[in-house]
């Protein structure tokens, strides 16, 4: 029994090696009228500040003869490249798709999406899916956690952004910020350090019509060798 289970065992793995995640179909409504795009089976792993190339397949129906225009898109911090944007039927339906991850993209699985639009018929998209690791080498840094910040409608608060000491590293690092709709998030400087007296003051303005309620701003940090986890704060918006 032993031996049988481990055939079959055997059988699955080459199985799943074997396959690709494909598209929903595209095109015609008809299997022969129709066509996919395949990817890999698998989560393509890359590392922070690496690239790697991705090979993709537009698979046709034995009646589809149209022309299919490709596009990729991807997440903060990470950049795509086709090798080809157009695949007309005398073409080969291997395609390239190259992604460069950034130094400081987020670590953990992200979603590429690659999107098939035909001459005629439907589009259709295949989901990659990639999932960045933190370099070796990557220094580890935090911002300063932020207690919640009541601010009324209409008003505007200013409050510091810090990180979490790191005398080691001594370069800036980049902000970005990203609000909800109704409340605006303005840095006034664009970088912070590491350092106990290094702050960035960030501008905080809730509309007049701004939902009452919690809401959530969010931080980044971009810096050359470094993963930099966001920092995310509440904003408490009450009547005036």
């Amino acid at each position: 029994m032993t031996k049988v289970n481990t055939l079959i065992c055997m059988f699955a793995a080459l199985a799943l090696a074997g396959c690709t995640s494909q598209s929903r179909p595209g095109g015609g409504p008809q299997k022969s009228t129709a066509f996919t795009i395949d990817g890999p089976a698998t989560t393509t792993s890359i590392k922070q500040g690496e690239a790697k190339t991705v090979s993709l397949k537009i698979n046709r129906g034995s009646d589809f003869k149209e022309a299919v225009q490709l596009k990729a898109d991807a997440p903060k911090g990470i950049e795509v490249v086709l090798s080809d944007s157009a695949v007309k039927p005398s073409d080969k339906n291997d395609v390239n798709l190259k992604v460069a991850v950034g130094a400081s993209a987020e670590p953990g699985e992200h979603i590429i999406q690659v999107t098939g639009t035909p001459d005629k018929g439907t589009a259709t998209t295949l989901d990659l899916k990639v999932r960045v690791t933190e370099r070796a080498d990557a220094t580890k840094l935090e911002f300063k956690k932020h207690d919640t910040v009541t601010i009324k409608q209409g008003e505007t608060k200013t409050v510091k952004i810090m990180m979490d000491p790191e005398p080691k590293y001594t370069m800036p690092i980049k902000l970005q910020t990203d609000a909800p709709k109704g409340v605006r998030a303005e840095l006034q400087s664009d970088s912070v350090k590491a350092t106990n007296d290094s702050s960035a003051d960030l501008r905080i303005t809730a509309d007049k019509d701004a939902s009452i309620g919690e809401h959530t701003i969010r931080v980044t940090g971009t810096g050359d060798a470094a993963s930099i986890k966001p920092l995310e704060f509440k904003v408490k918006v009450v009547i005036p």
